[in-house]
């Protein structure tokens, strides 16, 4: 929902083992796709 600030999930992956994780990303963090 709108009005929630500062708090977006991405999933990013680990170059060194490969595998996934979830963080917090900034509000300014470009989000491609």
């Amino acid at each position: 929902p709108k009005g929630r600030k500062g708090v977006k999930i991405g999933l990013f992956q680990d170059p060194s083992t490969g595998k996934y994780f979830r963080a917090k990303v900034p509000d300014d963090y470009p989000i491609c796709g």
